[in-house]
């Protein structure tokens, strides 16, 4: 089993950005010397109109993000969760990201997807309608300008014959992690013989759907056990789960009842026509959900045993062989995220390993 740590810097009013920085970078080098397997680094840009939401993430530049994490770490593999493709150039991304399997001796995990939160596309500039085909074909010209000399002629972009240096470590090129979570996407993603990413916001029922699904795509196309399916969930730690559920209810609860709820749906000025009803389901089913639902559905919160224990059910139900778990909770305290990742490294991992 593989153990990493999402990375989203969701940042509560009044926190300081630099000190945000500076505590996930302590925290991804205890995780290199405890053991842990990847850190996950997420991509979001601007601030929202909903003040709520701000600062729903600080990473508008996980490239650069994540040549620093290489920098200052010396085994943990580094790992994006995700790139949004639609908002970049792909030949900048393909130089970008070789750079960083460089710098980081062939620990890149390269997890790309097309984006969802339409006021980042609205403030782009791009049609949210187009980030299906946007997506494949820049992560089309990524591969190929990482295997050799790339020319592309699409409805997107237009790339004259070039030939991008340097060229990535891992090859034919680093691990590609796509975020699915429709059928359709999923279906693409594993035909393609990429790996999984899903969300943390399905419960359980539908997580056991989805994981039997993938197996049964991956077998179908001769690919069974050759793809790794990564489930993500809230994760932390204490000496007792009365203790760890008491430690981090306040930043869960805010996490959900305010930050995604503020953020999932778009000012009503910018919604496409007839989708604002369904964003604002979403809205309201947030604002009021419990405490108990979120453990129920969304977090691991215990002592080490209760945590081990819930991992091994899930792995029970999927197979699982890939956990990103997300501890650096909005405005928990950086001592407690430190000995929570301590904790699980060493009273929970070896279960697993």
């Amino acid at each position: 089993m593989q153990f990493g740590q999402f990375y989203l810097l969701e940042t509560p009013p009044g926190k300081d950005h630099t000190e945000v920085y500076h505590e996930a970078f302590e925290q991804f080098k205890l995780m290199d010397e405890l053991g842990w397997d990847a850190i996950w680094l997420a991509e979001h840009h601007f601030d929202h109109k909903a003040p709520g939401a701000n600062y729903y993430s600080i990473t508008p530049s996980i490239h650069t993000m994540a040549a620093y994490a290489s920098a200052i770490t010396e085994r943990i593999k580094i790992g994006t969760a995700v790139i949004v493709l639609p908002f970049h150039n792909p030949v900048i991304v393909a130089e970008d990201f070789a750079t960083v399997d460089i710098m980081s001796r062939g620990r890149l995990l390269f997890g790309v997807g097309r984006g969802y939160q339409l006021e980042e596309f609205h403030n782009w500039g791009i049609d949210l309608e187009e980030s299906r085909e946007r997506f494949q074909e820049e992560l089309e010209i990524i591969l190929k300008a990482w295997t050799g000399p790339v020319e592309y002629d699409g409805k997107f972009h237009k790339v004259r014959k070039v030939n991008v240096i340097p060229k990535p470590v891992q090859q034919p090129h680093p691990p590609v992690y796509v975020a699915a979570v429709s059928p359709s996407t999923y279906e693409w993603v594993i035909k393609n013989g990429y790996n999984v990413l899903t969300s943390f916001l399905h419960p359980y029922d539908q997580v056991f759907e989805l994981y039997e699904a993938y197996h049964k795509t991956a077998d179908a196309c001769g690919l069974s056990g050759k793809l790794d399916f990564p489930l993500a969930r809230f994760l932390y730690v204490a000496d007792s789960t009365e203790k760890a559920r008491e430690e981090c209810h306040d930043q869960l609860m805010w996490y959900f009842r305010t930050l995604l709820a503020e953020v999932i749906a778009p000012p009503p000025e910018i919604a496409p026509p007839g989708q604002m009803e369904f964003y604002q389901e979403l809205k309201e089913k947030f604002s009021n959900i419990s405490f108990d639902e979120i453990l129920a559905e969304h977090a691991i919160v215990g002592d080490p045993d209760f945590v081990a224990d819930k991992i091994a059910w899930i792995q029970n139900h999927t197979g699982l062989q890939n956990f990103m778990g997300w501890t650096r909770i909005g405005d928990l305290h950086p001592d407690l995220v430190c000995k929570s990742l301590r904790m699980f490294s060493e009273h929970v991992a070896p279960a697993f390993n």
